[in-house]
């Protein structure tokens, strides 16, 4: 994605300095360093690994024996934020397939992190989500004025992948050790979106929700979906321009058109 358009729809400026003034409020916050990364390790570890050979991706360290690098033939990379069990439920499923198939299913949580910027970054959000839903769940009104907005109304505007995007760029460095052609499964547009920036050339978004939101799109990758509605939600942008102005969300600059394709793939080899 460049900063003025998204899959051929032009982006405002005003929307572009926006998601760049919030990447740099985070990155200023936690002192983010593009040039401070983990040296990556895969470790065996607990009931993941002895029901579907889960191999945990952690910062290398003398304290943690048994570190073994990623195999780059045979290996997935399953990235996760650890941010709600969703999540942590779609690695599982992928993981478990991906065992079945023989191949080495490798999770990458960005919340494993404690000493970079990524993590904290990850967590201090949480914490503001986390407050946000109790809120919601005690005040009608800040369910109806303030909540629904933020998880449905700007979720569903393309500007919010835009803001993501950007936002992502601090959690990069995390993946500065995986080979760039390894398979990367994104459970949260995060991962997908810092994947990408990375470099990484085989990124598949996993989409778990029917209702189309802008949120879950990450330009670059493959984006696997659950249904037929889902599906021409994402490939004409229906209903995601508001708020863009000039942007053009219709069937003339259609959204990620091969979304099917390499999830059907990876289900049958």
């Amino acid at each position: 994605m460049d900063e003025k358009r998204l899959y051929g729809n032009s982006i405002p400026r005003e929307i572009v300095r926006a998601a760049e003034r919030r990447f740099a409020r985070y990155a200023k916050k936690f002192s983010f360093d593009p040039g401070k990364s983990p040296t990556l390790s895969a470790y065996p570890e607990g009931f993941g690994f002895e029901d579907f050979g889960i191999q945990t991706v952690r910062e290398r360290s003398d304290e943690r024996p048994g570190g073994v690098p990623l195999d780059a033939q045979k290996g997935v990379v399953l990235g996760t934020i650890r941010m709600g069990f969703g999540h942590c439920r779609m690695a599982i499923a992928l993981a478990s397939a991906a065992h079945s198939m023989g191949y080495v299913p490798y999770w990458l949580d960005l919340m494993s992190f404690p000493e970079y910027a990524a993590s904290k970054t990850i967590k201090y959000l949480e914490d503001l989500y986390n407050l946000g839903s109790r809120l919601s769940q005690r005040s009608r009104l800040f369910n109806s004025l303030v909540w629904e907005y933020v998880t449905n109304g700007a979720a569903r505007k393309l500007s919010f992948s835009v803001e993501e995007d950007a936002l992502s760029r601090i959690f990069v460095p995390l993946y500065r050790d995986i080979p760039r052609d390894m398979p990367f499964f994104s459970t949260h547009p995060w991962t997908g979106h810092a994947a990408r920036g990375a470099g990484m050339t085989d990124v598949v978004t996993i989409i778990p929700d029917n209702f189309p939101l802008a949120f879950h799109v990450v330009e670059g990758s493959h984006h696997v979906v659950q249904s037929p509605s889902a599906y021409m939600g994402y490939r004409t942008f229906h209903s995601m321009g508001n708020g863009l102005h000039r942007c053009s969300a219709s069937r003339t600059s259609p959204g990620p058109a091969r979304t099917l394709s390499r999830g059907a793939r990876f289900r049958s080899s």
